[in-house]
Order: C-alpha cells, then structure tokens, then sequence
C-alpha cells in the first residue's frame, strides 16, 4: 500500500508541471495567431506571455491530470471583432491550440527516440518525455471534440449564439462521460488512441 502511495505522489509530481506545460503552449499558440490575425486582446490584457496558472481552469486542470491529459483550460481571450478574418479567423487561432498540442507529441515522439540510448540510463528521462507525448496528445484530441467547454465547443460557439448559457450543463456531462469510460479501468477511447499513437513510434507505452 505505501509503495502504490509512493507511486501516486510521484506520478503527480510528474504530471502536474507536464499539464502546465501543456496549458501553456495549447493558449499561448491561440494568442500568437489571434494576434497575427489583427487582434489586440492580448496584448491589452497582456496574455502573451509564458504563465500557465493564467489559463488554468481548476476544475479542467483537475481531470487533465487525474485523467493525464483529458481536461480544458481557460480561454484565451479572442475577440473576431478586431480580426481581419473575423469569426472564421477567430476560429483558425481557437483550433491551433489543440493542433500544436497534437504536433508537439508527435515532435517529442521523434525526440524520443533521438535520445533513446540515454533513456536506458535514465528512466526519468523516458517517463517526462512519454508523459509529456501522452498529455499533449490527448489534451490535443479531446479538445477537437465540439462540446463545451473544450476548445471545439468555443469554435462551435462563435457560430452559434448563446451557446455559453448552457457551458455548465455541458461540464457536468462532460465529467459523467469521464467517469463512465474509466469505469471499467483505462481500456477506453482515449488510451486505445494513445496506444495506437505510441505503438507508431514504437513507444513502449501502458495505461496506468
């Protein structure tokens, strides 16, 4: 029983600066493009910059590290307003975030196995890393989903007006899903596409 409690407290020492880094770099991206789109959100309420508990929601941070990557975060403030492109710019610069999220696991797979020798020496080495493809590419995946209070929902959102009203009522959906697919253990959607995302690269990978 303490070796499984020991276990937890490492494994959250882990995951918790991995989905830090992920929340950062899921936002940041959709700030960037926001930007180069023309709007000024950002640097009104200055929101470009590297601080992940700006964009941490507790609740999303919660299941993204309980379920190791499936969560959401606070949004990036991104007025279609002030965007040359408006909502369909506002929409290109909400999707970046899951897509470079999804593109940052498939770098960090490459890099993987670039340094794989100094992986057999070092098992913290493999773990951060198959941590941080892990996190990455399902917080990437689940937030292409088009339900609130993922990023997907927000681009939905755009289009459709009042949407938010009901982002609540969404969340406690959101987390009776959760809770029903990991029911029965980790053999569920997600890890099967993680597996599969793994077993590309080769990754010796097992749901935990």
């Amino acid at each position: 029983m303490f070796r499984e409690i020991k276990i937890g407290i490492i494994e959250l020492l882990l995951y918790i600066p991995v989905g830090l880094f992920a929340i950062m770099l899921h936002e940041y991206v959709k700030g960037w493009l926001a930007q180069k789109f023309g709007d000024t959100t950002q640097e009104q309420y200055d929101l470009l910059h590297w601080k992940p508990l700006a964009f941490v929601d507790p609740l999303g941070f919660i299941t993204l590290i309980w379920f190791h990557g499936l969560g959401w975060t606070r949004p990036m403030l991104i007025n279609p307003e002030k965007m040359s492109d408006g909502k369909s710019g506002a929409a290109a610069a909400m999707l970046a975030g899951p897509l470079v999220n999804i593109a940052a696991a498939l770098v960090l797979s490459v890099v993987w196995w670039m340094i794989y020798p100094v992986q057999v020496r070092d098992r913290f080495t493999g773990s951060l890393l198959m941590a941080l493809i892990e996190v990455n590419f399902k917080l990437g995946v689940i937030n292409l989903l088009p339900i609130l209070p993922f990023t997907g929902g927000h681009i939905v959102a755009l289009f459709i007006k009042g949407l938010h009203r009901y982002e609540i009522i969404a969340i406690i959906i959101t987390l009776g899903l959760f809770v029903w697919i990991y029911a029965g253990g980790q053999n569920n959607i997600f890890d099967r596409m993680i597996f599969t995302f793994m077993q590309l690269f080769r990754i010796p990978w097992n749901s935990q």
